[in-house]
């Protein structure tokens, strides 16, 4: 992972491309797509050559001045895949090379310390960083709403993986990634907010449009509504508010009759499976959506191994190892269904509190950041962290998938340490991006 020094202003195609490509990586977000495997596990091994030799080698360089939040990613590297094969090697006798095996996905948090790197050295720039994410944003709702009406997953259930590229149950469907589709909508939507422009709620609705469908989204689409709830109550007054959420109430009532008028059945399934949802939450009894049902079984099992293990929890289980999961356990269980709950069974209470600890550099960067420093980017990388909390209640997103949610806490300390600097020159400016009557 080196690029060419360059300092030329503007976004440079070529660099936005490299950076869609270890974004992809990164996120895994075509990780089970047939044929990525191998390419997937190409992609670890990069990460850890330029962990041992590019990025020590660098520091070495510097005399191995590394910030506190470097520490932090390192640790997590190096700590977690330890402590979790000696947990699943105590609970279940599992050997550790399998446990340190089925860790492996944590050393793309290498490409976080690539990246932070690259724009301390500016090798690329910020704007370049949204442009690739904007990128994969549309790129990834498109060939969703593609693959969905033109593909049928029911022609990949014999590929290998094909659990994660086409999920479980009575009616196949294809299982895709809708992080970079999130960001998009939180992009527009809280430009939307910023600008007062319906332009913008339009473009987030028509992106969110990629990443539902008649199955999957629930907490998705929960998660994403309590975020933008927050950021309109902190940014907006009272008397806007009271225009604003009766105005995207009917702008959503209005588009759920349109869907329902064009396909009555799938709305109903999904109105039916958030119901489900709820009853489960807060009655326990059995409903007809057995995804939601079965999250009931996978808590009582966590909950019992959390009180015997609490501090380290019981590790991952390897798929290799003597028929993985379903035969250690003797049940389905995977810890990211049932959330922080699954967290804590897997890592314990220390690894949940090593993994939040990533919030508290975000907010230590949000509160450097200069008053004037106010962008799209900026907007949507608080907002997209914000979501990461809400979202991983229910799925452990910042646990299971701590890349994603760390590669923007890098991105907030990258624009405060811009910022500051900015600020000491003289060059900081507040961004155009606020009209007058957004400024209220």
């Amino acid at each position: 992972m080196q690029l060419p020094r360059s300092h030329k202003p503007g976004i440079r195609p070529g660099r936005v491309s490299y950076l869609v490509v270890i974004l992809l990586l990164m996120f895994q977000t075509v990780q089970f797509f047939p044929g990525m495997a191998a390419i997937q596990e190409v992609w670890y091994v990069f990460c850890f050559l330029y962990l041992v030799f590019g990025y020590t080698r660098l520091k070495s360089r510097e005399h191995w001045k590394l910030d506190g939040f470097e520490w932090y990613l390192i640790t997590i590297i190096a700590v977690v895949p330890i402590m979790s094969a000696l947990c699943s090697r105590s609970e279940f006798g599992q050997p550790i090379a399998y446990g340190l095996v089925r860790e492996r996905a944590i050393i793309s948090i290498a490409a976080v310390l690539f990246c932070m790197t690259a724009l301390r050295r500016r090798l690329f720039t910020l704007t370049e960083v949204k442009a690739a994410l904007l990128t994969l944003a549309w790129g990834t709702a498109i060939l969703w709403a593609f693959m969905r009406i033109a593909l049928n997953p029911a022609d990949y259930v014999n590929t290998a993986n094909y659990i994660g590229f086409v999920g479980e149950g009575d009616e196949h469907r294809f299982v895709l990634q809708t992080q970079f589709i999130v960001f998009g909508v939180l992009y527009y939507a809280l430009r939307g907010l910023r600008t007062g422009r319906a332009r913008n709620y339009l473009l987030g609705l028509l992106l969110l449009a990629g990443a539902v469908d008649k199955v999957g989204g629930r907490q998705m689409i929960l998660a994403l509504l309590a975020t933008f709830l927050f950021f309109a109550v902190l940014w907006t007054n009272l008397k806007r508010l009271l225009i604003l959420l009766p105005a995207i109430a009917m702008g959503i009532g209005l588009i759920v009759g349109l869907l329902y008028f064009a396909m009555p059945q799938t709305v109903t399934e999904r109105l039916g499976q958030f119901r489900d949802a709820f009853l489960v939450v807060f009655t326990g009894e059995a409903v007809e959506d057995s995804s939601a049902t079965g999250r009931i079984g996978q808590v009582l099992i966590a909950l019992d191994s959390i009180v015997e293990r609490p501090a380290f929890g019981s590790g991952e289980i390897s798929a290799q190892w003597e028929g993985g999961v379903q035969s250690a356990i003797g049940a389905r269980f995977y810890g990211n269904d049932i959330g922080l709950i699954g967290a804590v069974y897997t890592y314990g209470f220390f690894g949940l509190v090593l993994y939040s600890g990533q919030y508290w550099f975000a907010l230590r960067a949000v509160k450097n950041l200069p008053p004037a420093s106010i962008n799209p980017l900026l907007d949507s990388s608080k907002g997209f962290l914000l979501y990461t909390v809400l979202f991983s209640i229910g799925t452990g997103m910042f646990v299971f998938q701590a890349a994603e949610s760390l590669f923007f806490v890098m991105l907030l300390r990258s624009m405060a340490s811009k910022g500051r600097s900015e600020e000491r020159t003289g060059e900081i400016k507040t961004q155009p991006l606020l009209s007058p009557r957004s400024a209220t």
